[in-house]
């Protein structure tokens, strides 16, 4: 299918050429050599040498759309699909004549990621285009996609995740062990649930609503069990060559089976390349929360966040490195702290059914209202193997390690937590 639409735009490609450049003034350029170079190692599926070849030419001044839907036809057969679809959706922006084409791959590269509501989106764009090849690849692609068809309207685009896991945490209270109260354990076996639910708010689908629910239990530390409810809502657009989606968002959490803290506000972020196989990514947000019981009052006031992030897409890995900065303002001194955040990231791809995932991070956080002040510095790191099943199941393990220091003795300690888990797309 996507080799089909590949010869269709490389026949496109050399009609445009033919028609703008007489046979005699023909002539063999960088970009055009790097291209016949890549289409010759598409053809023999050396996807990881064409997409190295699409990109130089590129670099080298490739006109025209060929050289960067070729590029992400690369990265989505290499199995990087968060490449692939931040290629595709500027494909569509930057060449208004490709968009539904490229609104069709961004759709299947959105759906390999598991983000069903945006792929879904995505596809009912292309399959209301006036390609009817197209429109008619979109139309088979939503037909195929589980829960599909169930009547006419909003309910019929809608996905769902639900996400399941087993697991075992050393240090559930994040505190020094010995300080616990006698006969309060900080050690557990664990279950834990997510569902997530996404979908349009509007025809157009700029406006999606979403939805997520948390439970974790601790079989040996039940004060510590969690309930977490979310609801927001976001607004996507385009702005130049900025990807942008905002909106507000409302939260609800329980802590030991108790009522916590409720939360409302509004985050955004702002997103485009940089360079080649190259992307920036800008995040702000504000929330204000509020205690849920007179015991938690501590807790009431408010959080702001800036986050700045960079990802580079090598051969069938990626690169991230993310800073993030906040400011906790709260009636607790203790709550309320300036924090900054490091971390490095490497995602690996194996085959069509492998991925890797390995982080490393660094936190400071200063508690200048406490007298005296307190200071923590924390070292995480952590890795994570999944595995896919068909479309809809995945399998996963994932270990993660903290060592935290502080100035006070009994915010000082270690963790390691475990998990098994599977997850099923709806």
């Amino acid at each position: 299918m996507i080799r089909a639409l590949l010869q269709r735009l490389l026949w496109l490609a050399a009609a445009l050429a033919a028609v703008n450049c007489p046979a005699q003034q023909v002539a063999a350029t960088p970009a055009t050599e790097h291209f016949a170079t890549a289409a010759a190692a598409f053809e023999r599926a050396d996807y990881a040498l064409a997409l190295t070849e699409f990109r130089a030419a590129i670099a080298a001044g490739s006109a025209g759309p060929a050289a960067h839907y070729n590029a992400a036809v690369c990265e989505y057969r290499l199995g990087d699909y968060a490449a692939s679809a931040a290629s595709f959706r500027e494909l569509g922006l930057a060449f208004p004549e490709m968009r539904a084409l490229a609104d069709y791959n961004l759709g299947l590269s959105q759906y390999r990621q598991d983000e069903p509501a945006l792929a879904r989106e995505s596809l009912l764009r292309a399959a209301s285009a006036e390609d009817v090849q197209i429109a008619t690849l979109a139309e088979a692609m939503l037909a195929r996609l589980p829960a599909e068809r169930p009547a006419e309207g909003a309910s019929r685009r809608w996905f769902g995740l639900v996400d399941f896991g087993l697991g075992h945490d050393d240090n559930v209270a994040l505190i020094d062990p010995l300080v616990l109260p006698a006969g309060e354990s900080g050690e557990s076996p664990f279950a834990e649930l997510s569902v997530y639910g996404a979908g349009p708010m509007t025809a157009s689908g700029a406006w999606q609503l979403w939805t997520n629910l948390y439970l974790i239990d601790f079989d040996d530390a039940p004060v510590y069990d969690q309930r977490i409810f979310q609801l927001g809502a976001s607004y996507e657009t385009a702005a130049g060559d900025w990807f942008i989606v905002a909106g507000p968002r409302f939260g609800r959490s329980d802590i030991g089976g108790d009522g916590f803290e409720r939360t409302s506000g509004v985050a955004a972020e702002a997103s485009r390349s940089i360079a080649t196989a190259s992307r920036i990514e800008l995040v702000a947000a504000y929330d204000s929360a509020d205690e849920l019981d007179n015991r938690f009052a501590y807790i009431a006031g408010d959080r702001r966040s800036l986050g700045l992030r960079v990802e580079k897409t090598l051969s069938r890995a990626r690169l991230i490195v993310e800073y993030h900065a906040s400011t906790d303002d709260r009636v607790g001194a203790g709550v309320s702290s300036e924090r900054d955040l490091y971390r490095l990231t490497w995602r690996q791809a194996w085959g069509e059914s492998w991925t890797g995932n390995l982080h490393v991070e660094f936190r400071a956080t200063d508690y200048d209202r406490l007298v005296p002040a307190r200071t923590e510095d924390r070292i995480q790191g952590g890795v994570r193997a999944v595995r896919r099943f068909g479309e809809d199941w995945q399998l996963g393990v994932d270990y993660r390690y903290a060592d935290n220091d502080s100035t006070d003795a009994t915010f000082t300690y270690e963790r390691h937590r475990l998990a098994v888990g599977a997850s099923r797309l709806f």
